[in-house]
C-alpha cells in the first residue's frame, strides 16, 4: 500500500495528471488490484489476517485522505473504503473457510502436509 500511495504522491508533486482523465480511473484500479493482492495474502499465509488487516487500514485511510478538501475525490474514496470493506470481510471469511478446512482433515494427512 505504501509503495502505491508513495508512487501516486511524487507523480502528483512532479504534475504528472493535472488535469487528465485517467488519473481516478488508475486509482481505482490500483485499489483493487491491492484487495486481489490481500486476499491472496490471506489464501498464501493459509489464513494468517495481519497482513491483510494490515493493508486494510492503509486502504481505509487512502479513503479518508481523499476525502479531504485539499485531495477531494468522491468516488476514489468510495473505491477505497469498497476495497477495504472486500479485504476485511473476504480474508475473514478466507481464514475461517481455510482453518475450517485444516481442521477437518486426517491427522496423518496434516502431519504428512507439515513434513513436505
Amino acid at each position: 500500500m505504501a509503495t502505491i500511495a508513495n508512487t501516486a504522491a511524487l507523480l502528483g508533486s512532479w504534475g504528472v495528471g493535472e488535469g487528465a482523465d485517467w488519473p481516478v480511473p488508475v486509482a481505482i484500479a490500483l485499489l483493487a488490484v491491492a484487495a486481489v493482492i490481500a486476499l491472496g495474502t490471506t489464501w498464501y499465509s493459509g489464513g494468517h489476517l495481519g497482513m491483510p488487516l494490515a493493508m486494510a487500514w492503509g486502504v481505509g485511510w487512502i479513503g479518508v485522505s481523499r476525502l479531504e478538501p485539499g485531495n477531494y475525490s468522491q468516488p476514489v474514496a468510495i473505491a477505497a473504503y469498497t476495497a477495504c470493506g472486500i479485504i476485511v470481510i473476504g480474508s475473514v471469511v478466507l481464514a475461517w473457510v481455510l482453518r475450517r478446512h485444516r481442521d477437518r482433515q486426517p491427522i496423518p494427512a496434516r502431519a504428512q502436509g507439515a513434513e513436505s
